[in-house]
């Protein structure tokens, strides 16, 4: 997602972050609105925006995400009178299917001291590495790229499904009345059904 985001307020968002030597920036936990650290350099206004953007954000970027149904499955192969079926991978240009859960509930977001904005985007796998400075999984599947699978000792080509960048433009419309509700303490639609914190 390109730079820096507004809505109301400067610097609503920097987003799941620039592409920086193919590497994106992932959410740490030391990031989290909820830390000491991070609750100190806020106003109590600032806080309520930042923290409710971008929850109302990551849950448009989970919801984004769907688990395959039939006809995403192709028979694979027969054995023993028993039929073995693999998932087919998402269309191009559409969210990753959810598979293990891994992705979805690894999207978070946090205060970017750098920007003074708030960051959205993944955590960084624990079973994920960088391979000669090849994007990890999430960002692949973000950004569309080429990874090197040793296992098979073959490149595995990922089209970009993105889920970030979506979820970025459907909140923009949003932000102005998040901004109005955290500074001006007016009424937010669907308050009591969103839920800001973690």
């Amino acid at each position: 997602m390109a730079g820096r985001r507004s809505g109301g307020g400067a610097g609503a968002f920097s987003g799941m972050g620039n592409q920086n030597n193919g590497i994106v920036p992932f959410v740490r936990v030391a990031q989290f609105f909820d830390r000491p650290a991070i609750l100190g350099k806020l106003t109590k206004a600032r806080h309520r925006y930042l923290n409710r953007s971008g929850a109302e954000t990551r849950l448009i970027a989970r919801r984004s995400m769907k688990k395959p149904g039939k006809k995403h499955l192709k028979k694979e192969e027969q054995r023993k009178g028993r039929h073995f079926f693999h998932e087919i991978p998402s269309p191009a240009g559409t969210p990753p299917f959810v598979r293990d859960g891994g992705l979805k509930e690894g999207i978070w977001y946090g205060y970017d001291t750098g920007r003074d904005s708030c960051v959205v985007g993944p955590t960084l796998f624990k079973r994920s590495r960088r391979n000669n400075g090849q994007f990890t999984v999430p960002a692949l599947h973000e950004y569309g790229g080429v990874r090197f699978n040793p296992r098979s000792g073959d490149d595995a080509r990922y089209p970009a499904r993105p889920y970030m960048a979506p979820a970025l433009e459907k909140i923009q419309p949003r932000l102005p009345e998040i901004y109005a509700w955290a500074f001006r303490g007016a009424p937010l639609k669907g308050q009591r059904n969103r839920r800001a914190g973690r």
